[in-house]
């Protein structure tokens, strides 16, 4: 790795560090999977394929998801296959969308995300301005849904 520790700290905070050595870099793809309450949706295969680069323990993704079929049943929007387990603790991740395309929302609306403490997965929730963030279902998600996403997240 490359040894930052002849570094000399330039603020208080500097001079806490408990590690100043770079010990990891990593670039890939990983395959996102859509899932509703536990079930999972039907992929396109051309849109489940994202990448992600990781630099020390923090991981930097990005990914173009689109499902061919989703299961009838209600719960939760997750998508998983996140290529590492997120940190434990205290320490949840945003994840932003930037596009979104054949879903069941006003203009007003929109998708965001999180990566909780120990998890591979992303919980979607669905902001709207009038009533906040409450977690996604397959209600607003069409059988053609598709959403391009990033974010970061530190690991273990």
């Amino acid at each position: 790795g490359i040894d930052f520790s002849a570094q000399t700290a330039t603020s208080e905070t500097d001079a806490a560090a408990t590690a100043e050595i770079l010990d990891h870099y990593e670039e890939g793809t990983w395959t996102g999977i859509i899932k509703f309450g536990g079930v999972n949706a039907t992929m396109n295969a051309t849109y489940e394929t994202g990448i992600y680069t990781k630099i020390g323990r923090v991981v930097y993704l990005s990914a173009m998801l689109q499902t061919d079929g989703i299961p009838g049943e209600g719960g939760n929007m997750q998508i998983y296959g996140l290529p590492f387990t997120s940190l434990g603790g205290n320490t949840s991740a945003p994840i932003t969308f930037g596009f979104a395309d054949g879903l069941s929302i006003t203009a007003s609306e929109s998708l965001t995300g999180t990566v909780d403490p120990s998890a591979t997965f992303i919980w979607v929730r669905e902001w709207s301005s009038t009533g906040g963030a409450v977690y996604a279902d397959h209600g607003p998600w069409s059988t053609d849904g598709r959403g391009i996403f990033s974010g970061f997240y530190c690991t273990a």
